[in-house]
């Protein structure tokens, strides 16, 4: 279940592409590392198309597509340390 949006206008919506654009423009659009790397190179795309026109369920329903998120991660071991 997604986010209630109030006041979710098309001025706001236009605020939201911009700054999105800049991110990219500047190239500090955080990718999770949980994206696969088809994921990656959609994310921006498919963050925009949200913005414009979706929600947060839309743009849940499109990572879940044509497998963008990592399914399998490797579990990290602890650090061992040793005692002398």
């Amino acid at each position: 279940m997604g986010l209630r949006y109030e006041d979710l206008t098309p001025e706001t919506r236009h605020f939201m592409l911009e700054e999105i654009q800049r991110d990219e423009d500047a190239e500090t659009l955080y990718r999770s590392p949980w994206l696969t790397q088809g994921g990656q190179g959609d994310w921006a795309e498919i963050l925009k198309q949200a913005a414009a026109n979706g929600t947060d369920d839309t743009l849940a329903v499109q990572l879940r597509l044509r497998g963008r998120i990592v399914t399998r991660a490797q579990r990290r071991k602890p650090n061992s340390y040793q005692m002398t």
